[in-house]
């Protein structure tokens, strides 16, 4: 070989050698290199499987477990920004469905407002299923709160199991928390706030104010938790089994804004509640009374006289069954109802004594006595006993929860 070739063969190869560092550079970085982790069959995962960003299934509310699947709300992971799609989604969606549960002699009321899931009140002993099921059909999987108007059984007999079952965030009471309710709360690990007039709260979409009580007296009705609701321009009060002054204080401050959409009548419509004065003020559209068969003969004929006369169409949990009230953004509300949807026109007091008799004995056997507020049954001589002392059968007091008074002993 010539020089002149000899020389351009060692450029040739001094070139060559001189881009070997940087070839050995790249192979180095892809050699070390895990590439996509593989499965057990040597397929590729995905990249959302890697970095565990993949969307968790979700349980449908008809096959739900007893402990349900936490609601997005209380995640602690920021979310992804909605997409346009679901956007015009929660733009349509309702501001409100409010539920008011048939549960017999007692009350109960849901409400779902975006994300947020409350329980007022959750009926008496034995109602958990009808509650649950009303839930099902609002698609409520779990709560964010839970409101105690006040802590009689016809108001908490089964909240203590809602509490168990769907553990809330947060409770909402006006007084001292009943012994069985607080166990449940405390089980939950629930945050309790008593919660007093002036107080502003927002579920969702839905402004509420309280608006009782302004401090805790010692009576239960009188004590109770009082909300003003405004849902997209709709007022709805809540007023639990509120009576006395402390009912004309919830008028009031109600009468300072437009009329009432709907009253939730106070005490199942007895008629220590829900007075002339009081409807002058509030001017309610519609009156739903939550009731069930009772030995009181509520809701009284003299309630809804009273209701009727103020122009509210009156609607109850026992003719109307289960109601529901959905209120769109715009501020139109569908109704509906699982029986009929004809108002109440009135109550026959016969009927009205015909039907708590009937109740009356439905039980059979001993007959003691109850009041109109208590929770205690009792022995006919009991000084116990108020005026209005009511005579029920042992049965049908065990069944509603009544507890034996200590100081009479009656029979149990």
């Amino acid at each position: 070989m010539d020089e002149r070739a000899q020389i351009g063969r060692l450029r040739r190869v001094a070139r060559v050698l001189g881009l070997l560092p940087v070839v050995g550079v790249v192979a180095l970085s892809v050699g070390c290199g895990e590439g996509p982790p593989r499965d057990s069959e040597g397929r590729t995962q995905s990249a959302a499987a890697r970095t565990g960003s993949a969307k968790p299934q979700t349980v449908t509310t008809g096959t739900k477990a007893a402990k349900p699947t936490p609601s997005p709300a209380r995640s602690t992971k920021a979310k992804p920004a909605p997409s346009t799609t679901e956007r015009a989604a929660e733009s349509a969606s309702p501001a409100a469905l409010i539920v008011f549960v048939n549960v017999g002699q007692g009350d109960a009321i849901l409400l779902k407002s975006r994300s947020t899931e409350v329980l007022f009140d959750g009926g008496p002993g034995g109602a958990a299923g009808a509650v649950e099921a009303a839930m099902r059909k609002a698609g409520m999987r779990d709560l964010d709160y839970v409101v105690v108007s006040h802590m009689h059984s016809d108001h908490i007999g089964c909240t203590p199991t809602i509490v168990a079952r769907y553990h809330p965030e947060r409770a909402l009471i006006a007084g001292p928390c009943d012994r069985d309710l607080r166990r449940a709360f405390a089980s939950a690990r629930t945050q309790v706030r008593q919660v007093r007039r002036g107080a502003s709260l927002s579920f969702g979409s839905v402004k509420a104010r309280v608006l009782n009580p302004g401090a805790v007296l010692g009576d239960e009705n009188a004590d109770s938790v009082v909300l003003l609701l405004d849902v997209a321009g709709r007022r709805i009060l809540l007023t639990g089994d509120c009576t006395g002054p402390n009912e004309s204080v919830v008028a009031s401050i109600t009468a300072r804004g437009p009329p009432l959409y709907v009253l939730k009548v106070a005490h199942h419509g007895s008629r220590y509640a829900t007075s002339s004065s009081f409807l002058a003020e509030t001017d309610p559209r519609f009156a739903i009374i939550s009731v069930g068969p009772n030995p009181y003969g509520h809701p009284t004929p003299e309630t809804v006289s009273r209701l009727r006369h103020s122009g509210a169409r009156v609607y109850t949990t026992q003719r109307n069954g289960t109601i529901t009230l959905t209120i769109r953004p715009s501020g139109s509300v569908t109704w509906a109802f699982t029986k009929s949807h004809k108002p109440l026109s009135k109550v026959a007091t016969a009927a009205a004594k015909a039907d708590a008799a009937s109740t009356r004995g439905s039980g059979g056997g001993t007959t003691v006595y109850v009041t109109e507020s208590g929770e205690c049954y009792h022995r006919t001589d009991c000084g116990c006993l108020s005026h209005s002392r009511i005579p029920m059968s042992l049965a049908e007091t065990k069944a509603q929860g009544y507890r034996p008074c200590s100081v009479c002993d009656p029979p149990r």
